[in-house]
């Protein structure tokens, strides 16, 4: 397999896992009352779930590493990670940064692009366009 065989397929898991991970989100907030805050261990268990009954087994780390490389900020979307009051089990690390929930809210598509929270796309603390 050459490599843009390669990169096309990773491509095509990234676009799958992006998917679920945003089908995921929005049954899970559902069942938490509205809140915006999910639980990383819950979304992870619905996607990997997800993703073995489409035949592509996953484990936790697979799942972690597929999160990190999300993009935070997008034209359509702003992925915000948030830590736990207190360490709680299951949650994921970044670099020295330890996260337990996870909210996903669209761009709006005014003029200005700012998040739900004002933030303009690209600008402020964790929500840099960097990869996760």
């Amino acid at each position: 397999m050459g490599a843009y065989e390669l990169h096309k397929q990773r491509a095509e898991a990234d676009e799958l896992f992006r998917r679920l991970l945003f089908e995921g989100y929005e049954k899970l907030k559902r069942r938490t009352g509205g809140s915006p805050y999910v639980l990383i261990p819950d979304l992870r268990s619905y996607v990997i779930g997800r993703l073995s009954e489409q035949g592509m087994f996953i484990d936790e780390a697979q799942f972690d590493d597929f999160l990190r490389r999300q993009p935070r900020v997008t034209a359509e979307y702003i992925i915000l990670l948030s830590p736990p009051g207190r360490r709680e089990a299951g949650g994921i690390w970044i670099g020295k940064d330890y996260f337990y929930y996870v909210s996903i809210y669209p761009q709006k598509t005014d003029e200005d692009n700012s998040s739900p929270h004002g933030l303009q796309q690209g600008k402020g603390g964790d929500c840099s366009s960097e990869h996760l």
